[in-house]
């Protein structure tokens, strides 16, 4: 009841927040954050965010788009205009 009282929401949107029933809005969890004296980033498990190999990424686009050129256009002389 503090914590819904300090966010300035309802208790039972706190207990549906703490259920796993309801998600709060990034606005609602900056006051929830603030209630508790922390930053928002606090609130997430930090180990779950990892860092993206972009080169890697833009590979398996690049591998993934080419393959489905080349399957959808399979057999079919085409002539490149590049």
């Amino acid at each position: 009841m503090a914590l819904a009282e300090l966010a300035g929401t309802a208790p039972n949107y706190i207990a549906l927040i703490e259920a796993g029933k309801n998600f709060p809005s990034l606005p609602m969890l900056e006051k929830i954050a603030s209630a508790l004296q922390l930053d928002a980033l606090d609130l997430f498990d930090k180990t779950a965010f990892t860092l993206i190999d972009t080169d890697m990424l833009r590979n398996q686009i690049v591998n993934s788009v080419t393959k489905a050129i080349d399957e959808t256009f399979k057999g079919q002389n085409l002539i490149s205009k590049f």
